[in-house]
């Protein structure tokens, strides 16, 4: 059983559609063996997730390099990093990089020119997102990036419109997690998923003070809650209008949902997720 404030909010958020989304978050999450370096586009990956399961790869395999092979994760975390549109010689910025599968996905995608910042400003996860960077990263990808450990709601002061891409997977309620904490899914409340969406919108202000003009900014969230997501973009046009816009973009062929402002991929729906992403663009 969920505690009834929980169930009541997002009943009233999903209506009818309620009882499925719920379900489906309580099944075992979705996994893929994405192999970043493989020169197999993301979008690859997307749309053939069902061929990369998990259980069909040795996630210990290495190249004859001696490098990682498979990076398991969600298929849907990809998503955000394919709507970047990233190019070869591209600046990136990785705002909230921990563990660093999105990192990963942003240096195949670079293809072997460019650079990309990767930061986040936990300890612990800072070493996580450092290990997994050292274990996958070909020896010819390994000059391509940096790690930082700054907090991201300052980094507008450290990188002035540095940036052609910035990714903001800020931290978040992530609710199909916190179905398996039973002791925070108990101290649940919606001013919990508010106080976050605060940071959530500095994090953004951040990504648009180093975003270079006319570079792309998408945020995401593993989050179901609208608080974390639409409402924060909402909030974050109405208050940068003269600097921002969201940037249009068709993902509907994963069988997202679209969103006033962005996607939602769902489990319900599409059998892996959630992830929420929009894209903007720095005018």
């Amino acid at each position: 059983m969920v505690p009834k404030v929980f169930e009541d909010y997002f009943k009233t958020i999903y209506g009818q559609e309620w009882g499925g989304l719920l379900e489906s978050m309580r099944h075992s999450e979705q996994q893929i063996a994405y192999e970043p370096f493989s020169g197999s586009p993301i979008h690859e990956f997307l749309e053939n997730h069902q061929k990369y399961k998990r259980e069909r790869y040795n996630s210990e395999e290495r190249h004859d390099a001696g490098y990682l092979k498979n990076y398991i994760l969600d298929p849907a975390s990809l998503a955000p990093v394919h709507a970047l549109n990233i190019s070869a010689g591209h600046k990136v910025c990785d705002l909230c990089a921990a563990p660093g599968g999105k990192s990963l996905a942003i240096l195949a995608e670079l293809k072997g020119e460019g650079q990309l910042i990767s930061n986040d400003s936990s300890k612990d996860r800072f070493f996580r997102l450092r290990k997994v960077l050292a274990q996958y990263v070909p020896q010819d990808y390994q000059k391509l990036f940096r790690l930082t450990m700054k907090d991201g709601q300052k980094f507008g002061f450290l990188f002035k419109e540095e940036f052609d891409r910035v990714l903001v997977d800020t931290p978040c309620s992530s609710e199909r997690h916190l179905l398996d904490q039973r002791q925070n899914l108990e101290s649940w409340t919606p001013k919990k998923s508010k106080m976050l969406s605060q940071k959530q919108y500095t994090l953004l202000c951040a990504a648009l003070l180093i975003c270079k003009s006319k570079g792309k900014i998408v945020y995401s969230t593993c989050s179901i809650n609208p608080q974390e997501n639409d409402f924060v973009i909402e909030k974050f046009l109405n208050k940068k209008s003269n600097f921002i816009e969201v940037d249009t973009f068709d993902f509907s062929y994963l069988n997202a949902v679209k969103t006033k402002y962005g996607y939602m991929i769902r489990p319900d729906i599409s059998g892996f997720g959630p992830i929420y992403f929009s894209r903007l663009t720095k005018k």
